[in-house]
């Protein structure tokens, strides 16, 4: 059986989706105190290894313009 650290060192989270990858980021991130990094216990260090590279493996977002493609069906102001 592969730790996440394996699985992350082998990049085995470029097949997941680029949502599924950012959502199980912030998923992760979510039960990571900042103090925890300082001194990081071994799960701590999978965890940042496996948000690291599944965000690697994320798409880049893009912002899109909403008037741009709905005109002025539906104006922002």
């Amino acid at each position: 059986m592969k730790t996440r650290l394996t699985k992350a060192m082998n990049n085995a989270f470029n097949k997941d989706s680029s949502i599924e990858n950012i959502n199980k980021s912030i998923e992760l991130a979510k039960n990571i105190k900042i103090v925890d990094i300082i001194d990081a216990s071994s799960k701590t260090r999978h965890d940042l290894a496996e948000i690291v590279t599944r965000l690697q493996n994320a798409d880049t977002l893009e912002i899109l313009d909403f008037e741009e493609y709905a005109g002025n069906m539906y104006p922002c102001s």
